[in-house]
């Protein structure tokens, strides 16, 4: 991505690969999880087994195909971040619709609400988010029982499933 500007900057985005499915915070420098993905994302530095975010440019964090279940309550990132599944093509496999390749495949990643918590909050933070490739399963809160968001939130090849609010948005507030 090129950034016109004070001294033309080239900004590269940082991608951060999950490699556990446990919801771990730090105490495993070998893993990193979902949840210290995001950390490592608002701090621009190492955290847990992640490796750092970048400053001024929005991170991708990398999942893999398999189910993240939140066991710490909601996810809050502070910066403008991207949450990718995995990858739901094949490039070996002729397409059954389109009949070129790749095949579109369903989707893989999925992030389950930790119980009476919602998946993702950035009420309080207001950033940006951008989810692709994901299925969001669960969460239940007075105001967005998946997602309460406090700044743009893009779903891109996202699918929601049973989360529940008391008051507002249903899904997604």
């Amino acid at each position: 991505v090129r950034s016109r500007g004070l001294g033309d900057v080239y900004k590269r985005q940082a991608t951060i690969e999950v490699n556990t499915f446990d919801d771990e915070d730090g105490e495993n420098a070998s893993a990193c999880s979902l949840r210290e993905a995001i950390k490592a994302s608002d701090l621009s530095a190492a955290y847990g087994g992640c490796d750092a975010g970048k400053r001024s440019v929005r991170d991708v964090i990398q999942l893999e195909a398999g189910q993240y279940t939140l066991t710490r309550g909601e996810l809050t990132p502070k910066v403008e971040v991207t949450i990718q599944g995995a990858l739901r093509l094949d490039a070996n496999v002729r397409d059954y619709i389109t009949g070129d390749y790749p095949q579109r495949q369903a989707l893989k990643s999925t992030i389950t609400a930790a119980a009476n918590a919602r998946i993702l909050n950035t009420g309080v933070t207001r950033a940006p988010v951008t989810m692709n490739a994901l299925i969001l399963k669960g969460g239940t809160a007075e105001d967005g029982g998946a997602i309460r968001a406090g700044s743009s939130i893009n779903l891109s090849e996202v699918e929601l499933y049973n989360a529940t609010a008391s008051r507002n948005g249903g899904a997604i507030y």
